[in-house]
């Protein structure tokens, strides 16, 4: 098997995962649980609102770091350690107030929960889910997603593939790992910004800056409205 091929085969698996365990994790845990509806068995949240949505994003995170330890242990890569620049922060924070106004654009305005993923909204907007639901997308989540999908997937790819490549295939598996269909020409759009980011700065600050500027500006969006 090429290197090539099996950069991507490894990627993939680690991919697989991470989308396929959580269900069955938060039953085991009792996140959630199996309800009989008219469509047929489903998986329900057992916790309201941030609950929820922190418990959720946690196993998704405990997930995520370990595929992106286990690739760097694979391919004999080590996490990045690089200080970024004052002006590389800077561009990233820029980048996701971009794409939260493109997301506008595109929705017309009409931005939902659904659109950052966001686990168990029912509404409410106390203080604790506001306190749960900010915890929840843009602190952990973009650490943790970054970790695997730049930090590990882009660089598996990039010893493999040329950056080009490498950034627009890290995309590919960024807007697949985040499923809905609607949205996954934008997700690819943020994905190879994020991918450029962090392969341009080396260091993972910048890109996890832009993706927590997008995840709290759009949370705000949608709290408020």
């Amino acid at each position: 098997m090429s290197s090539k091929v099996w950069s991507v085969v490894l990627c993939l698996v680690v991919l697989d995962a991470v989308i396929a365990l959580p269900p069955a994790l938060m039953l085991l845990l009792g996140v959630a649980k199996l309800d009989l509806q008219a469509e047929g068995v489903v998986v329900v949240p057992s916790l309201q609102g941030g609950a929820f949505s922190l418990a959720s994003v946690l196993i998704l995170a405990a997930l995520m770091l370990t595929g992106a330890d286990l690739l760097r242990w694979v391919g004999g890569k080590s996490a990045r350690r690089a200080k970024p620049t004052g002006t590389r922060c800077t561009y990233g924070v820029l980048v996701g107030i971009g794409l939260f106004m493109m997301l506008l654009l595109a929705s017309r305005g009409v931005v939902t929960s659904t659109h950052i993923l966001l686990w168990g909204f029912t509404g409410s907007v106390n203080a604790l889910n506001k306190m749960l639901y900010i915890l929840s997308l843009v602190i952990i989540a973009p650490f943790a997603e970054e970790s695997l999908f730049r930090g590990a997937i882009e660089e598996i790819l990039g010893t493999t593939f040329n950056p080009i490549a490498a950034v627009f295939l890290s995309a590919l598996t960024f807007s697949i790992a985040h499923g809905a269909r609607s949205m996954l020409l934008f997700y690819f759009v943020a994905g190879t910004l994020f991918s450029m980011l962090s392969y341009k700065s080396r260091p993972l600050l910048p890109a996890m800056l832009a993706h927590a500027t997008f995840n709290g500006l759009t949370l705000v969006y949608v709290l408020i409205k």
